[in-house]
């Protein structure tokens, strides 16, 4: 309607950008700058507005907050939106960058989230001598950064951990929900169980906004419920883990605190929210083994959000401490975290994940026929499929459209997707904007994946980044050809061209082709799945991923640190 040059009520257009932004991911906000004359009195105010909010959806932070900056600096009298400004700038941890910002939470006393900001800024600032308003301070205050300057202030004078009079292990994740990297942590949590090593495992993401049983995986612990602590992210903030930045600050002080109490010899710590906070806190509390596992690519190419240039310095603070030793679940994995965060690659070790084999049954040909009728899929059609969280990471979008190409081709092939997400109901609009509602079949989350998968004829995954993924092995397992993007660990997953497709060009049209390939060559495909089985069977056994992280815990509880090496799977030259 802007665009047509018609007069259009600015608070319709910013509620209908809000809506837009959520349901098709298109860049409406930012359009409407183009047409501020044409939105009312108030359009450039207006259209500013629009993006901002669209880029806050969309979790594109640092636009957001430059958008916003730009707002305040145009309407420095609107205080809502300066408390909003300086949160932004507390949670991006550039806060030496953005003081300015971050200053005038101090205009808001009575507000709680804005007070506490400024104090944690403030108290950091002072115990590094700087002041938020010097010029002389200015070039000392630029650098200052959450986490990074956080973690090289703190660890730096951060004692050696003493080994005496402590035993036993702690593990701590995220949660026990179903993903690949906690059900490696519960898989490793049951095996150290059985052997008879005393172990404990502490979660701190219960919330339940995720949909999924954060205890999902608890049977493989071999522990009980009642033996699961769920760690308090409520309690106040204390010196010195209200100077990390919010999404790090209360997970820290929380498993600082239970470490405190239970004094264990050894800290394992998964995905890298726990690596960092989990780390900074073990070594405050003197916990003389901590071991990170790594399971994505370098942050920034996973988590949308600010601070990400601070956590390449964090981790490489925490690689300097002989404390603590890295685990990565690929090869590809190991040397892009060694990149990233400019770290020794002799600190990182590559224990590749397994699966149970057990559990990879054959394929029970009636449950399949049952399923495969509920979702209205005619018994002679080819099935292509998925499994991931609808999140911008996995690019369902490039997904839907590759489905829609191969429609066009063969229109007797059906698609279906498992999992849940923010993006699941976009994704759903898309389909129908599409035209393949009817090929198309949204099939939740479920609890079995493995015993489904054997309904597919091809699995693709259409993610940005990717360490290695344990859907990819599952896959194989159970029949399905694996046609992915050439991304992080993938290649290691599968053998391309024997066992699956790896696709280079990252587009719809390029992954489209790979899965017309792959359907229309059904002697190809039969040897793909007979090879596809094999592969995971030789190489990725549970077993061997035990086998291998058992010989790095010895190694590691022993002082040594060896160089990079493959000691779980195979090796992709």
């Amino acid at each position: 309607m802007a665009k047509s040059g018609a007069k259009v009520d600015y608070k319709i257009l910013v509620r209908s950008a809000k809506i837009l932004a959520e349901l098709s991911g298109e860049g409406t906000g930012q359009r409407l700058l183009d047409y501020p004359d044409r939105i009312g009195p108030e359009g450039s105010k207006i259209a500013l507005l629009a993006a901002f909010h669209q880029a806050k959806l969309e979790r594109r932070w640092d636009d957001a907050y430059r958008m916003l900056a730009q707002y305040v600096k145009d309407h420095p009298k609107d205080a809502k939106r300066r408390r909003e400004l300086g949160l932004l700038a507390y949670r991006s941890g550039s806060w030496g960058e953005r003081a300015s910002a971050i200053l005038e939470l101090n205009d808001f006393p009575h507000d709680k989230k804005a007070k506490e900001a400024f104090a944690a800024v403030s108290s950091f600032f002072k115990t590094c001598s700087v002041s938020f308003a010097s010029p002389a301070d200015a070039g000392r205050r630029t650098n200052l950064q959450s986490p990074a300057s956080v973690f090289r202030h703190v660890l730096t004078s951060c004692p050696p951990a003493q080994a005496g009079n402590r035993e036993g292990i702690v593990m701590i994740a995220p949660s026990l929900a179903g993903g690949g990297a906690e059900r490696v942590a519960a898989t490793i949590c049951g095996d150290l169980s059985a052997r008879g090593k005393p172990v404990e495992m502490a979660i701190y993401d219960v919330d339940g906004k995720s949909g999924r049983d954060p205890l999902f995986y608890l049977p493989m612990t071999g522990l009980d419920r009642e033996d699961i602590r769920v760690l308090d992210l409520t309690a106040p903030l204390r010196e010195p883990f209200c100077w990390l930045p919010p999404n790090l600050s209360h997970k820290s002080q929380a498993i600082h605190d239970f470490l405190m109490w239970r004094r264990p010899h050894t800290l394992y710590l998964t995905l890298d929210m726990a690596n960092l906070a989990g780390g900074f806190a073990g070594l405050l509390a003197g916990v003389p083994n901590i071991i990170l596992h790594c399971h994505n690519q370098r942050p920034s190419d996973v988590y949308a959000g600010l601070g990400m240039e601070g956590w390449a310095a964090a981790y490489q603070t925490l690689l300097e401490r002989d404390e603590i030793r890295m685990i990565a679940v690929s090869q590809t994995v190991a040397e892009d975290y060694a990149d990233w965060a400019d770290i020794r690659s002799d600190r990182i070790e590559i224990v590749r994940n397994g699966l149970d084999l057990q559990q990879l049954i054959r394929p029970d040909k009636l449950f399949l026929k049952t399923f495969r009728s509920e979702l209205g899929i005619p018994r002679t059609s080819l099935i292509v499929g998925t499994a991931f969280r609808f999140e911008e990471v996995k690019r369902p979008d490039i997904w839907l459209r590759m489905a829609g190409r191969v429609v066009k081709k063969r229109p007797d092939v059906h698609f279906v997707l498992f999992g849940e997400g923010a993006l699941l109901e976009r994704e759903q609009l898309r389909c129908r904007d599409f035209g393949i509602e009817k090929q198309v079949h949204f099939a939740g989350h479920v609890n079995d994946l493995y015993h489904r998968l054997p309904l597919l004829d091809v699995f693709v995954l259409s993610s940005r980044s990717e360490g290695l993924p344990n859907v990819l092995l599952e896959a194989q397992a159970g029949g399905a050809i694996p046609v992915t993007f050439d991304v992080g660990g993938c290649r290691e997953a599968m053998s391309d061209g024997v066992t699956g497709l790896l696709v280079r060009e990252q587009s719809d049209e390029a992954l489209a082709h790979a899965v017309l390939k792959a359907l229309n060559d059904a002697e190809w495909r039969h040897a793909a799945k007979k090879a596809g089985r094999k592969f995971v069977r030789s190489h990725f056994s549970v077993n061997r991923m035990l086998s291998a992280f058992n010989r790095f815990m010895s190694a590691a509880e022993s002082g040594v640190n060896r160089p990079i090496q493959s000691l779980g799977g195979h090796r992709t030259e």
